[in-house]
C-alpha cells in the first residue's frame, strides 16, 4: 500500500512538473509574438518607440536669449512615409502673426517678423508645437532648421537653447531634450540665410559670413563713410582742376 501511494505521489509530482513546464513554454511563445507584433506595428521617433495609429506632439521650446526675437524663418521636418501632419495643428503661443504652408509633404516653412512687442525667450517658452498620426514602422526623427533668426538690429542671436518635448496624449515620450537640427547639407544648401543663429551651427552665406552680432550696422556705417568720402575726394578733384584750369 505505501509502494502504491509513494508511485502514486511520484506521478502526480511529474505531471505536476510537466503542466507547469508546458505552461512556461506557452507563456513564452506567446510573449515572443506579441513582441514580434509590437515590432512591426512600431515607429522609432527621435528615439523612442510609439506605435502605428498614435497621435503624438511635437512641442518646441527657446531659453536663454538675451534680446527679443523679432524675427524668423525656420522649416520643420519629417518623413510623410511615417508621419502624417495634423492640419491646422500648428501653434505658436508667443508670436502674434506666423505664415505657413502646410501642404509640403515632409516639411512646413514659416516665418515672423514682430517689430512691435517681439516675444522674450531669455526664460524657456514654447516656440511652436504640431502633432503627428504615425502612419508606420521604421525610424525617423522631427527635425528643424532655421534660415533667419535674429534681433531687433537685424543681427542674429546667440547663445540660444533649443529643447523638445514628445508626448502621445497626457504621457511624455521625451521631454525637455536637445532638439535635433537637420544637418543634411542639401537642405542648408537650399534654406541657409544671413541672419541664422550660430550659436549652434553656422549657416551665414555671403558677405556676412563670420560677422559677429552687431556687426553688421557698424560695417555699413563705415561703407557708407567711404562712399561719403569717395565722393568728397571726387568733388575737390573737379574743384581744383576747375581752378587751374
Amino acid at each position: 500500500m505505501k509502494l502504491f501511494l509513494r508511485k502514486l505521489c511520484s506521478l502526480c509530482f511529474a505531471v505536476l512538473i510537466i503542466a507547469i513546464s508546458v505552461s512556461a513554454v506557452g507563456a513564452e511563445q506567446s510573449n515572443a509574438a506579441q513582441n514580434n507584433t509590437s515590432a512591426a506595428d512600431q515607429l522609432t521617433l527621435n528615439g523612442v518607440n510609439v506605435d502605428k495609429g498614435d497621435l503624438v506632439t511635437y512641442t518646441l521650446y527657446l531659453s536663454d536669449v538675451v534680446d527679443p526675437v523679432v524675427g524668423f524663418e525656420l522649416r520643420l521636418f519629417y518623413d510623410e512615409t511615417k508621419l502624417e501632419y495634423q492640419k491646422g495643428s500648428l501653434h505658436f503661443d508667443n508670436f502674434d502673426v506666423v505664415i505657413y504652408n502646410e501642404d509640403i509633404p515632409g516639411r512646413i516653412p514659416m516665418n515672423s517678423s514682430q517689430f512691435s512687442n517681439p516675444p522674450d525667450f531669455r526664460e524657456k517658452k514654447q516656440f511652436l508645437s504640431a502633432k503627428f498620426k504615425v502612419l508606420d514602422a521604421g525610424v525617423c526623427d522631427i527635425t528643424y532648421f532655421f534660415t533667419d533668426l535674429y534681433g531687433e538690429d537685424m543681427s542674429y542671436l546667440t547663445g540660444t537653447n533649443f529643447t523638445f518635448d514628445l508626448t502621445s496624449g497626457d504621457r511624455f515620450l521625451i521631454q525637455n531634450e536637445e532638439s535635433p537640427y537637420n544637418t543634411d547639407a542639401a537642405v542648408a544648401a537650399s534654406y541657409s540665410g544671413d541672419y541664422a543663429n550660430d550659436g549652434i551651427y553656422e549657416v551665414t552665406k555671403g558677405s556676412n559670413q563670420g560677422l559677429a552680432s552687431g556687426a553688421r550696422p557698424v560695417v555699413f556705417i563705415i561703407a557708407a563713410v567711404v562712399v561719403v568720402l569717395a565722393v568728397l575726394s571726387a568733388v575737390f578733384f573737379v574743384m581744383m582742376k576747375s581752378r587751374k584750369g
